[in-house]
């Protein structure tokens, strides 16, 4: 469960980079 979260918050952030980096 933990690492499925982990995962989770990951792929979050990469997004939140993205759009930052983009913005």
């Amino acid at each position: 469960m933990l690492k499925k979260l982990k995962k989770k918050l990951l792929q979050q952030w990469k997004d939140l980079l993205r759009k930052k980096l983009i913005a």
